[in-house]
């Protein structure tokens, strides 16, 4: 069913510094407009107060798409692994942009005794990656968690969950100076459906709207 980082950081960094300064421009506006005596004035801050507002939620939803919820991935694999009564049966494998981001979810889903993570990203020993095609041990539950480097070079045949956080690292150049930069960005429509294809007989839940799959 289909239901380097550190380079990347600044840019949902800025974003989110961008949604915090309007957010403090509202808050002023708003008291300004409390305490304006006159109707026009308090009418003006009020409009500016609701731009800044708005502002703030857009900007606070870019940086929010920069990055994938890991407590939503850890509550989806414990929910994986409870309903496969704790048997440990069927691995899960986890997309997610950088090599940071993969090892706070590891250390995140090593708090709990029934899961098993590993990381897998081409920065890691060819020992290191074999890891992740070895069956887990009798209930607990094999997470793998990798970079785009799992969705068409690398089959773990025992992966019944894929979790695909939609994002992955690219390379940009600025049009004006030439300078190219590493940033995180939505994969494309073919790179999810090869990522949902990365499981047997089982379930691939997106982490985005339907409706963004449909503009990829």
């Amino acid at each position: 069913d289909d239901v380097d980082a550190a380079a990347a950081r600044p840019a949902a960094t800025k974003k989110q510094s961008a949604a915090e300064a309007a957010a403090v421009e509202a808050a002023a506006l708003r008291a300004q407009a409390a305490a304006a005596t006159s109707e026009v004035a308090k009418a003006n801050l009020s409009e500016r107060a609701r731009k800044a507002e708005a502002a703030a939620g857009a900007e606070a939803g870019a940086a929010r798409a920069d990055a994938v919820d890991d407590e939503l991935v850890e509550r989806l694999v414990l929910e994986h692994h409870a309903a496969g009564g704790g048997a440990g049966d069927g691995a899960v494998l986890v997309f997610l942009p950088g090599v940071a981001e993969i090892s706070a979810l590891v250390a995140r889903l090593q708090t709990h005794t029934s899961l098993l993570p590993m990381p897998l990203h081409s920065g890691l020993q060819t020992a290191d990656q074999r890891q992740c095609f070895q069956r887990a041990p009798a209930r607990r539950t094999k997470v793998v968690v990798a970079t785009d480097i799992a969705e068409a070079s690398v089959t773990i045949p025992d992966v019944t969950l894929v979790i695909d956080g939609g994002l992955h690292r690219t390379v940009v150049s600025d049009e004006r100076t030439g300078v190219a930069s590493l940033v995180t960005a939505r994969v494309s429509r073919a790179a999810a459906q090869q990522r949902a294809g990365r499981v047997r007989a089982g379930t691939a839940i997106h982490l985005f709207r339907r409706a963004e799959l449909e503009t990829m």
